[in-house]
Order: structure tokens, then sequence, then C-alpha cells
């Protein structure tokens, strides 16, 4: 049960993993009414955790300037740098108006890690090109309005100079019934493109003269956004993964019954029959065992435990699965239930692309994805925090008497996909037309039981602080004393010594940057929290 102690340090930790940086150009200075374009000093600019590419040549100009232009209604060449909406987003002063191929950088923070997103809209010079043509570019639509004309904005996320994916905006389109050409600022989300550290910007149009466009080749953009953090936990093995080996100290018990409902081999080709590697007992007992059962397309399993699962500090059980590799992973949402009759599934996210299927054998980046099992290599365990479903009506998170695993669907045609809580495709290995089909489900570790034999400490007995922490943190224990054990999200004991005052101090200079759990016992209790250093 979670104490007003525990609400902090989960709201701390949820700001930490929440942070973000804003590059609103407001900073930068200009004369009223103008803009830099690098004719002096080019190179690149920066703000926020970015720096925005740039380069001059005195007659002609490249990548990223910034501006204050209030001009959207003057047309041609001699307004380049003018947005359509004539002021920022949400009616700032400044904003950056970019060309075809200009680049960001992060720095910082932000160097390797996510991005939110960005707000964009037109140019004043492209967008009143598109309205009425020029002397190099056609008039969007035609003379008679239904030519199939467009402008798209390709956004390519690179990290160590490879590709992570792609997200395309439009910035007119003329190809429906619903023609447009974007005149206000526009959110485009970037969380898509995974972790990276630099962002092209490429341009595409209907009208061309060969391989050049004829449409002006501008587009502005304001309010650029980092997450500066990983955009979801890392593979196992990796600083700021949340992947639990299956030895770590922090499972207290395993499952001990289970109920299941097999899936077709190949839910497109019904005639292969279900999947039938496994059994019931399969899943049962501790992770690692050379037990599993495969789920199929869409099947299912019911776990239930000798106890319940209680809803405490970090996370409260967690899944296994068997994968060969970081990046072959066939996923599976994950539901609880406090009655056996009534199920709440976690938020599952998935960012991965769905305009190609991911094949039989194919990849998935670990940072894509969360609240989904299977996330992990085998031996490594994918966590739950029961939290995160505190406020749904008809559960009760403090007893949680069955946990359901059902295999993600990994088609993206619509009559099969699965998918997640924003309504996204879940792209996974897909078929996988095998007797060993879908989800192969080793095993579920209980992290918080409810009947584990020792009375637990609570938040009210001793708490850490600060959390997170770099070098040293203090642990106050109250009117308790015993063994306090470090041990690493991998299972392996880092640090073990014995308190003996009620103010202790721990030196913690030996622990590289991750996470880790923290574990206070003696004869008759105990009770384990979440560290973070830095």
């Amino acid at each position: 049960m979670k104490t007003l102690s525990s609400a902090v340090f989960l709201l701390f930790f949820a700001l930490a993993l929440q942070a973000q940086t804003i590059a609103t150009f407001e900073s930068l200075t200009l004369p009223t009414d103008s803009f830099w374009d690098g004719t002096i000093n080019a190179g690149e600019f920066a703000d926020g955790n970015a720096l925005f590419h740039n380069e001059n040549a005195g007659w002609w100009s490249a990548g990223f300037a910034h501006s204050n232009m209030k001009d959207s209604t003057t047309a041609g060449y001699g307004n380049q740098y003018s947005a359509r909406t004539a002021v920022g987003y949400n009616n700032s002063t400044h904003y950056a108006v970019g060309q075809k191929d200009a680049y960001i950088k992060l720095t910082g923070a932000a160097k390797g890690k996510g991005v939110d997103g960005v707000y964009i809209t037109n140019s004043t010079y492209t967008a009143l090109s598109m309205t009425t043509g020029d002397m190099f570019a056609k008039k969007f639509g035609g003379v008679s309005g239904n030519d199939a004309d467009w402008l798209k904005l390709s956004i390519v996320g690179y990290n160590n100079n490879k590709v992570t994916d792609t997200v395309h905006f439009y910035l007119s389109d003329y190809r429906s019934l619903n023609d447009y050409i974007v005149k206000d600022w526009r959110w485009v989300d970037l969380k898509k493109l995974g972790n990276v550290d630099s962002i092209v910007f490429a341009m595409s149009s209907s009208d061309n003269s060969g391989q050049y466009m004829n449409t002006p080749a501008y587009f502005a953009i304001d309010n650029f956004t980092t997450l500066d953090r990983a955009l979801f936990h890392p593979v196992a093995g990796v600083n700021g993964t949340s992947a639990m080996h299956k030895d770590s100290s922090a499972f207290v018990a395993w499952a001990n019954a289970a109920t299941l409902s097999l899936g077709y081999q190949d839910i497109s080709n019904t005639s292969l029959g279900y999947a039938s590697v496994g059994s019931s007992a399969s899943a049962l007992g501790k992770a690692g065992d050379n037990a599993l059962v495969s789920l199929g397309d869409g099947g299912w399993a019911i776990l239930t435990f000798e106890d319940g699962i209680d809803n405490e500090e970090g996370f409260d059980f967690a899944v296994f699965e068997n994968s060969f590799s970081d990046d072959f992973l066939e996923l599976a949402f994950v539901e609880v239930s406090s009655d056996g009759v009534n199920y709440f599934r976690f938020p599952a996210t998935s960012y991965t692309d769905t305009t190609v299927q991911t094949g039989s054998f194919g990849s998935t980046d670990a940072t894509k994805i969360n609240n989904l099992a299977g996330k992990y290599r085998a031996l490594y365990g994918t966590p739950f925090d029961l939290e995160e479903l505190k406020n749904e009506n008809g559960l009760d998170v403090n007893n949680i008497t069955h946990i359901k695993i059902i295999d993600v669907v990994g088609s993206i045609q619509n009559q099969y996909a699965s998918r997640d809580q924003y309504g996204n495709k879940i792209n996974d290995p897909w078929p996988t037309a095998f007797a060993s089909s879908g989800f192969d489900l080793d095993a579920v570790g209980v992290i918080h039981s409810l009947g584990n034999g020792v009375e637990e400490l609570t938040k009210n007995d001793w708490m850490i602080y600060p959390n997170p922490s770099n070098n040293n943190t203090v642990l106050h224990l109250l009117n308790a004393q015993g063994t306090v054990s470090i041990c690493d999200m991998q299972g392996k004991i880092v640090h073990i010594e014995q308190v003996i005052q009620n103010n202790h101090t721990l030196a913690l200079s030996f622990l590289n940057s991750g996470m880790y759990l923290v574990s206070v016992s003696n004869d008759k209790s105990i009770s384990t929290q979440k560290l973070i250093v830095r």
C-alpha cells in the first residue's frame, strides 16, 4: 500500500522520466520584423538541447534560419523567411524556417534520446506559391482544381549514422475531396523516431522538373521538444533498462496454476491449426527451467498464485518470454484482476513503424515499446507496476489474484491487427506459422506478494533520500535494525552491510548510474525500495 512518502517519490520519479526541453527560439535576438540566415557567422545556432544547422554562400542559403517576420501576404522569393501564420506558435514572436535537407543535431541531455515532437507550418513563400503558382511552380490543383498535387515533409531520425525511422507530414495535399494547404501550426509527434542524435528534414513534391522540385522547399518550425531521456527503457544489460533477471532477489514467488486458450499458428490461415508447444504446467514455476508454452495468434493464459500480489513501491511482478535476442520480440498484452472476472489492461504503447510488416524473424526496437510483455530477451522479465492501474474502478491493486497474458497479433492488416492504447497497430514478427507460434510464455515472477511469510516494513518505517542520488544517499531506518542489501536490475547483489543506527549513510560512489533495488531485512521483516543513481 502506498503512503504519502511513496507518492512523493513516485511523483519525483515520474517528473524525472518526463523531463523535456523546448526550443522556442524566443531567446534568440533579432531586430523587429527581421531574420538571420547565416549571411553573417553562418554555421549553426543553438536553442534548447539542439543545434540548428545553417549554411550561407552569400547568394545561397541552406539549413535553418531564425525569424520574427510577420509577413503572411507578400508572395515570391523576397519573402523567404516568413511563416504563413505571421507569428510563432501560440502567438509567440520567434520561430525557425528550414529548407530542404535542413538538419538538427541533438546536444546535452537530449543526444541519443527521444524527441517528443515539433510544431510545423508552411512558409509564406511556399504557401502562396502553392495557392496561386509562380514563375517556377504550378498552382496546386491546376487550372481545374482537380490535379492531385502534394507537398510532403519527411522527418528522418538518425542515431550513430543509422536511420531509426521516418515521420511524414503533408504541408499540402490535393489528392482527396479535402484539399488543403497548411496555414496554421500543426503538432507533429516524433516519438516514433526512437532514440536519435540528429534529425534531417527532407521535402518532396508532386511538381517537379526532372530531379528538381518546382515548389519552394521551405517550411517553418517552432517549439522543438526533446524528451532528454530514452523513449522507453532499453534492452537488458544497458543503463536505464528495467529488465529483471530471473535470479534477482526481488522475486519472492512464481505462478503456481495456469489456464490456457491457445490461438492459431497463423490467424490468416486457420487450416494450420493451433499452437501446440507446451502446456499449462510449462508456465509455472521459476523462469528459465526450459519449459514454456506458445500462445499462438491472439491466444491467452491466466495465471494464479499461492498468495495475492500487492501494490507496493516500484514494480510488483514481471513476465518472462524466451526471445533468443534483444530485437526478436514477440509481444503480449498484460491484464490483471482482483476477482478473476474483471480484467484491466496495462496501457501499452508501440511506436514501431507500421508501413512495412515485421517479418517472421524481423526486429523490433525495445525503446519504442512500453507495457508489453516480451520486451526483453530470455531470462529477463518485463516488469509491471500496479500503481498505473490504481484508479481503475472494480480493481483492488492491493490484492491481485489473476494475471492474464494475451498474445499480440503482430499483423498490420486491419482484420487481424492488435492495437495499443492510442489505437496504433502493434507490429511484431508475423506470421509465425509454427507449432511455437505467438508469445512464448516462460513464467511470471512476483515481486510483492501478500503472503511471503514475513511482515512488510512500510515507507513510514524507513526511507531513502535523496532519490535519485549521485554519490551519497542517506538511509533512514526508524525503530528497526537489520541488513541492507543493494541489488542491480539483473539480480546481482552489489553491496551488503549492517545497519545499527536510525540514520545510516550509504556511500554510493562505487555504483554506476542506473536503477537498483535496496532491501532492508531482519528476522521478522523485509522491505524493498527502488533507488536511482545518476
